[in-house]
């Protein structure tokens, strides 16, 4: 059966209340929660399977996960996420925006957070009070939801360390809506058949060109590329096929290439392809 690119679950830690720093203010890290937890291996790859996300918020700060839900709301196409521990630094991220993308949601988390910033392709960085911006600010986490976001790369910069959440969702219909594998003619259902055979199939809708696949990890890095073969073709919709090795480790299935109006795009899949431990 395919695994479906919808759904999320939210986990929401939570400890003993300390003092939140104002929004623009970052001088040191806090002595206590987030910072000096431990977030649970086992919560990071459920919520990574299911497409959902590990939020790190204080008692104080509990209405953030209704904040999370409604700026995530109709942006369903994963453009970008990386989940992991980060050393201690500044870190860049470079995320491609396309064309085709009506509005796009940034879920920034960091354990031991210092800043976030965003800049745009132009160069200029983001501001919370620019127009068709909208975000949010915690201890440990930042969102910002960016309407008619500029094509071209952004990049995000964060510093601190810890645990790190990178999630980027988009609203646009070029999408990767389901990935699907099978054995012997029969479909894989649940975890899936690490380091093995199997005929893979990814389901497209938009319009894109020279589409290339690759298998990612959790954190975002190229595990290996694989050719799939475009077989079907019909209104917008087109299927992507090849029998294929997985990987031997958990997974993501990243779709890219360009859109209609020549700017590079990436898709991901929505939820992280486990197997038994």
């Amino acid at each position: 059966m395919p695994y479906r690119l919808r759904g999320a679950v939210f986990v929401v830690l939570l400890c003993a209340p300390l003092p939140v720093n104002a929004q623009h203010q970052e001088p040191k890290y806090q002595t206590g929660w987030p910072c000096v937890g431990k977030v649970d291996p086992a919560y990071v790859r459920t919520s990574e399977a299911t497409g959902g996300k590990v939020l790190l918020l204080q008692p104080q700060e509990v209405s953030g996960a209704a904040d999370d839900m409604s700026l995530a709301q109709g942006h369903r196409e994963t453009v970008f996420r990386s989940a992991g521990q980060l050393d201690e630094g500044v870190h860049d991220f470079d995320i491609p925006l396309d064309s085709t993308i009506e509005s796009v949601y940034f879920f920034v988390s960091l354990q031991c957070l210092q800043f976030v910033t965003i800049v745009q392709p132009s160069g200029v960085v983001l501001q919370t009070d620019d127009s068709g911006v909208d975000s949010r600010a915690f201890e440990a986490i930042r969102m910002f939801k960016i309407k008619a976001p500029a094509p071209g790369t952004w990049r995000v910069t964060v510093s601190g360390h810890g645990f790190s959440l990178l999630i980027v969702n988009a609203k646009t219909d070029l999408a990767l809506t389901a990935v699907s594998f099978s054995q012997n003619g029969a479909p894989v259902a649940g975890l899936a058949p690490l380091g093995q055979l199997v005929r893979l199939e990814a389901n497209v809708s938009g319009r894109p060109r020279d589409v290339d696949f690759q298998f990612i990890s959790m954190q975002a890095a190229m595990l290996q590329t694989i050719e799939l073969a475009l077989e079907q073709e019909a209104a917008a919709r087109s299927t992507y096929a090849a029998d294929v090795t997985l990987p031997k480790k958990e997974f993501h299935v990243l779709m890219s290439g360009v859109d209609s109006n020549g700017y590079p795009f990436q898709r991901v899949s929505h939820g992280l392809f486990v197997g038994d431990r």
